[in-house]
């Protein structure tokens, strides 16, 4: 459990992050959570925030929210079951909120350190399911930082299916995500992050599931130069589950960085991750993620796979997959395995008349199957695959030509 920020208001809080980031830095390979992904060559600490974009956004189609260099520019209607509140930096109903993020985390003092407003979005129970809600984040200031918070609680018994997409060219895009899911709620989380080339990404996600809750989560990290998709869990009571999977596709130069952490806190609750990553030329990926089983947990069902494929001799894959167990009466498991694409299974379908390239896309799409499956929702896992398909085309070129 996070223990409550003892702070009266938000200045308070910004002011002590502020110091924290002043006195620690930003991290480096000495600080073992960051080791894998170091932030303190990358010159983001030298970016002011984006100021306020002018004008707000053109007529929004239903059920869309455009947020821009990190501040709230309109949305289209919205079902009637879904309110969404705009908080500016002084309501103390923001304060509330920013008390549940992690303590003591390099994410968190940079959001405190600039948050200016929020997103709140309320949904309550409706008999049917709601339409996908589509959040897109963009910016255009090129050297600027981007720190938009997005709220969400779920009522009991409600459900929502939300798609972020993060396509900015902000030098820095840092969003943070809050959700507290009342008791059966049911929240399904698609996020595609392709920003431009020469951008970071820096995401938090924060997640709280009360009694019976679900939640489903799926990553497709593409786009940038450094990302970062981080998710804090914590089942607060018993009968909860969670599905988190991933997707990192890099290419170049690339750094593609998963990192979870989830809190098994009470009994009979089930967490299940599947990340699976492709990295061709010069690209690096990465996977960190730690189960907790409290003392208090019995019957708990924690599993978690990570396997990285690799296209080329340069790209490296990084795994550290944890289990902290402390109860007695519980199934967990944990696993991490770095590959090559198999040569008898690429023979086996080049004798049979098929195209290198299409087998080379074949074998990549079947080696991220298991966690496309996790998507749940239909027209949600066909946009992914067609983002992935995209890929895998633009990037047998590159692997052809390493091989000749």
């Amino acid at each position: 459990m996070q223990p409550e920020l003892a702070y009266a208001d938000i200045e308070q809080l910004a002011g002590n992050a502020h110091s924290a980031l002043t006195k620690s830095g930003w991290p480096s390979r000495k600080d073992e959570a960051w080791k894998f992904t170091p932030l303190d060559s990358y010159g983001l600490d030298r970016l002011d925030a984006a100021n306020c974009p002018e004008g707000e956004a053109a007529s929004l189609q239903d059920q869309t929210i455009i947020v821009k260099d990190g501040y709230f520019q309109g949305a289209g209607a919205l079902d009637s079951r879904v309110s969404l509140i705009h908080l500016q930096r002084d309501d103390k109903l923001l304060v509330d909120w920013l008390q549940l993020l992690p303590k003591d985390h390099h994410l968190s003092h940079l959001l405190l350190d600039n948050v200016s407003e929020a997103i709140l979005l309320e949904v309550a129970a409706a008999e049917h399911d709601l339409a996908p809600l589509n959040i897109q984040f963009t910016g255009q200031q090129v050297s600027a930082s981007a720190h938009p918070l997005l709220l969400v609680r779920l009522a009991e018994n409600a459900a929502l299916t939300v798609i972020e997409q993060h396509i900015s060219s902000n030098a820095l895009s840092a969003p943070v995500l809050v959700a507290d899911l009342g008791k059966s709620a049911s929240l399904h989380m698609a996020k595609l992050q392709d920003q431009a080339s020469d951008t970071s990404h820096l995401g938090l996600s924060v997640l709280k599931l009360a009694e019976r809750a679900k939640m489903n989560g799926f990553t497709l990290s593409k786009g940038g130069k450094l990302a970062r998709m981080e998710s804090h869990v914590e089942f607060m009571a018993e009968y909860a589950e969670l599905v988190l999977s991933a997707i990192y596709l890099g290419a170049s130069d690339q750094h593609h960085d998963i990192t979870t952490i989830v809190q098994h806190e009470v009994p009979n609750c089930a967490s299940n991750q599947v990340i699976r990553g492709v990295l061709n030329e010069e690209a690096h990926g990465v996977f960190q993620g730690k189960v907790r089983v409290a003392p208090d947990a019995q019957k708990t069902d924690g599993q978690q796979m990570s396997r990285a494929l690799l296209l080329s001799h340069d790209a490296v894959a990084d795994a550290k997959p944890e289990l902290e167990i402390f109860a007695d009466d519980v199934v967990c498991a944990h696993g991490a395995t770095v590959g090559e694409l198999d040569e008898t299974l690429m023979f086996y379908l080049n004798s049979r008349g098929i195209p290198k390239a299409q087998a080379q896309a074949m074998l990549i799409k079947a080696f991220l199957g298991d966690a496309l499956e996790q998507i749940e929702d239909a027209a949600i896992a066909a946009f992914m695959n067609q983002i992935i398909d995209g890929w895998a085309e633009a990037n047998h070129t590159a692997l052809s030509a390493e091989n000749n």
